[in-house]
């Protein structure tokens, strides 16, 4: 393990840590001690996390809903795919100073690993692929496929108070440039 942890820190130099995170099963204590211990031994700073899932510890049941769907279970087998409680939700920073006491320096360690990070949320672009139909921008289609599907569902004509939503709707993704998200959506659907 040791040659492990020497090979990454000279690998990564500056931007290695160990992570400390409990797992709330009456053995954090040991296992962070011996993980403070190798990291001590290795000259490897840790941080603290809690490996949070989701926000509040009343969304755990949506996790374990996405935990079955990705693992290909239905919820009463996933078993131990889940979550053994309900402690992996964002914690404050009292909440989290109180779990690392014992580990101040994970504490300080961790806004070092922030105040590294240069991601910004604003960077990521939505690459779908083009499912819009040649000589039409994706907006165009979805407009074309809307109203066509809208002339289905309503053969008598489309009602006074749905003919709005549907341009208001229509107007909103326009501006949002969510057309290709919708028309992958229905390319889904129709396969």
């Amino acid at each position: 393990l040791e040659d492990y942890l020497e090979r990454f820190r000279r690998r990564f130099r500056k931007a290695f840590f160990m992570a400390l995170a409990p797992a709330y099963d009456g053995r954090d204590r040991q296992v962070f001690a011996v993980f403070s211990m190798l990291a001590a031994r290795n000259r490897v700073p840790l941080i603290a996390t809690n490996q949070p899932l989701y926000h509040h510890p009343e969304r755990r049941p949506l996790s374990d809903v996405v935990i079955a769907i990705r693992e290909h279970v239905q919820i009463a087998q996933a078993g131990f795919l889940l979550a053994p409680n309900a402690e992996r939700y964002l914690k404050d920073s009292r909440e989290m100073a109180r779990i690392f006491r014992d580990y101040p320096n994970a504490i300080e360690n961790t806004q070092v690993f922030f105040d590294r990070l240069t991601f910004s949320l604003k960077e990521l672009e939505h690459n779908y692929p083009p499912e819009n139909d040649p000589g039409e921008t994706p907006q165009e289609t979805l407009e074309r496929l809307t109203r066509a599907g809208a002339a289905r569902r309503y053969p008598q004509g489309i009602p006074p108070k749905v003919a709005p939503q549907i341009e208001y709707e229509l107007d909103l993704i326009g501006r949002k440039k969510y057309a290709s998200y919708f028309l992958t959506v229905h390319r889904i659907i129709q396969h």
